[in-house]
């Protein structure tokens, strides 16, 4: 995998380790808890429906709502060039 997690500053930050090309740097995305927590289930392959089962567990959320937060995220990712398939 050529992503990379680490946790500074209250926030979980997404790097691509296998960038080398300096007039290309892209930024690292951040994330908060619940961003981390799709982030690790979908790096799992785990669906969206699966991840939002799981994470509507965790948080006690409703999962129509949270489904749509998954799909959010994912969304997000391919926006900053994430691609998880």
């Amino acid at each position: 995998m050529k992503y990379q997690v680490r946790k500074a500053a209250g926030m979980y930050w997404l790097t691509d380790i296998e960038n080398r090309n300096l007039l290309e740097f892209k930024k690292p995305m951040a994330m908060n808890e619940s961003g981390f927590e799709m982030w690790q289930r979908l790096v799992e392959r785990k669906g969206e429906e699966d991840t939002a089962k799981e994470l509507a567990q965790i948080y006690d959320i409703d999962y129509g709502d949270i489904i749509e937060d998954v799909k959010t995220f994912k969304k997000t990712l391919s926006e900053n060039g994430i691609n998880l398939n």
